[in-house]
């Protein structure tokens, strides 16, 4: 399963999900590789050496969906 997390910049208005599969289209990206999914955050959870925390990501899922 896909979800896309999605930070805003600084004053725009953020993408609906709607949105994030018109771009996907346009591309030309497959379909089995769109996001069920559109969380937007206003950061992205960042470890001290500035990576992304994914597994963060990950349990934020679980705990939304209840799995």
């Amino acid at each position: 399963r896909i979800a896309a997390f999605v930070v805003a910049r600084s004053g725009a208005v953020a993408p609906t999900f709607e949105d994030v599969l018109q771009v996907l289209e346009d591309r030309g990206v497959a379909r089995y590789r769109w996001p069920e999914r559109l969380d937007v955050l206003p950061g992205l959870p960042r470890n001290s050496s500035g990576k992304v925390q994914k597994a963060v990501l990950r349990q934020r899922l679980r705990e939304e969906v209840g799995s």
